[in-house]
């Protein structure tokens, strides 16, 4: 039997070295998480077919790979029923959540761990988790991916790589299966991956201290472009070429189709406070590309589509993996100690660039907000929560977009996670306030913007923006708002 220390330290993504306690290789196992009736009622028997076969290809595809691929229909699946497992109730996703814990707990039968849980469809198919917001910051509620990774007897630690492919249309849905099923074989002949091995990285000057601190981990810091001065006029947009990785570091607001740069107070007051950065509908070519936003919003889809989304124009133009914030998201403004998005998103491109999936990296990165801040706080406040709550992958969590750096002789990737550092009764175990008063003590800055343009923070000593004035308007003065920032 794995002994409870081993079961907190280990590695999940080394799971094609795990044995089963009767010394059996596990197998890794990719289930494709979908409703057949929602589905059904979008696009009607003819649809069904279409994305079954797609789904196939996929994987076959896989299975180049290695990888066991498996359509579970939450609400009418053949495997549940083998497994002995009762159809779930597809309005709840705590109980899709519980069918994809009881499938994972019972593909030991079959020699299978459940690594990777790929979800097919946006919140009208396979819905997100609504999760109370720790944080005073006028979300009502946060919608996130996050419990379908973990167990239940510890919902905080994710244990499975979590990825979605939402749906902007039929033949949407099916071009992004294809485009996944290439990109695993092209994987599996050791093609060599699309686009150029190097990044790009795009953020508002005022946090150009975090951002150049989290740039770091794929391209010179130097090299991060600002706004301003940049606009997304002045901005050159990447072209169909590459660069692969491309991270981003703006404002984002709720119906918005624009990301916003932000002025540095010491630029000169010629530059505008907050000048629109990226627009959904310059969002250029990205063929196999990887981003990552730490935009407010950044990943909020519910009711957009490619023309008024970046997510979902990156998704259209090819980008094989989306991560970003479906809610408010916080960093810090300098980067000398990084923590919650700041911290989740070095983490995450340090991840990639070892060999890890795109599913496995944010998945590591979670690990490594949540580890951090135990051991160096002893809970987990709001603002870390909600980084690990509030981000998501749109995309395969099991496809790789990076040869390692370094090889090993043992074909794994070299270990970036950090030992487990606690359970999960260590969330909110004390106000928020206390830890932003210990970083303050610590020399840490925070930062808050998408909340702070609305004027709805809360938190205690803090002047915000009196204006109800969205921030580009004329008259809105950020040296008004609290020191802290959400993205």
């Amino acid at each position: 039997m794995i002994g409870a220390l081993e079961r907190l330290t280990e590695v999940p993504w080394r799971a094609l070295g795990r044995r089963a306690p009767n010394g059996v290789r596990l197998a890794s196992a990719v289930l494709i998480v979908t409703s057949r009736h929602r589905l059904w009622q979008r696009y009607g028997a003819d649809g069904v077919a279409a994305i079954e076969r797609a789904v196939g290809e996929l994987s076959a595809a896989m299975a180049a790979r290695g990888l066991s691929g498996t359509l579970l229909y939450a609400d009418d699946s053949p495997l549940a029923t083998c497994l002995g497992l009762l159809p779930a109730d597809v309005r709840r996703p705590e109980a899709i959540a519980q069918l994809v814990r009881g499938v994972a707990s019972r593909l030991a039968w079959t020699e299978e761990q459940a690594r990777y849980v790929l979800i097919l469809g946006d919140d009208g198919v396979v819905p997100f988790h609504r999760l109370p917001n720790p944080s005073p910051d006028g979300e009502e509620t946060l919608l996130s991916d996050h419990p379908y990774a973990t167990d239940e007897a510890d919902p905080l630690k994710p244990v499975r790589a979590v990825g979605r492919i939402p749906d902007v249309g039929l033949s949407g849905l099916i071009d992004a299966l294809e485009a996944t099923a290439r990109a695993h074989r092209a994987l599996a002949r050791r093609q060599p991956l699309s686009l150029t091995s190097d990044a790009c990285g795009y953020s508002a000057s005022v946090w150009r201290g975090a951002a150049r601190a989290v740039f770091g981990a794929i391209g010179a810091p130097q090299a991060l472009r600002l706004s301003p001065p940049l606009t997304h006029r002045e901005w050159s947009l990447p072209d169909a070429a590459g660069p692969r990785l491309r991270y981003f570091n703006l404002h984002g607001v709720p119906g918005s189709p624009n990301w916003f740069g932000q002025r540095h107070p010491n630029y000169p007051g010629a530059y505008p406070h907050f000048p629109v950065a990226l627009r959904a509908e310059e969002v250029p070519l990205a063929p196999g590309a990887v981003v990552l936003s730490e935009a407010c919003y950044g990943a909020h889809i519910q009711s957009r589509s490619p023309s008024d989304s970046v997510a979902l124009a990156f998704l259209s133009k090819g980008a094989l993996a989306f991560v970003g914030a479906t809610g408010v998201a916080y960093g810090g403004l300098a980067g000398g100690q990084l923590f919650a998005a700041d911290l989740l998103a070095r983490r995450f491109w340090e991840s990639l660039c070892r060999g890890l999936s795109a599913g496995e990296a944010l998945m590591v990165a979670k690990r490594a907000v949540i580890t951090s801040a135990l051991q160096g706080m002893g809970y987990l406040d709001s603002e870390d929560e909600k980084a690990v709550f509030n981000f998501v992958l749109f995309g395969d969590p099991s496809l790789v977009h990076w040869e390692p750096r370094s090889k090993r002789t043992d074909g794994q990737a070299d270990s970036v996670e950090p030992a487990w550092a606690g359970p999960a009764d260590s969330v909110g175990t004390r106000r928020a306030g206390e830890k932003r008063q210990a970083r303050r003590r610590q020399g840490r800055c925070w930062r808050v913007s998408g909340a702070m343009w609305r004027g709805s923070c809360r938190s205690s000593g803090r002047k915000t923006c009196s204006s109800k004035r969205r921030p580009w308007q004329a008259g809105c003065n950020p040296r008004t708002w609290p020191v802290a920032r959400t993205i």
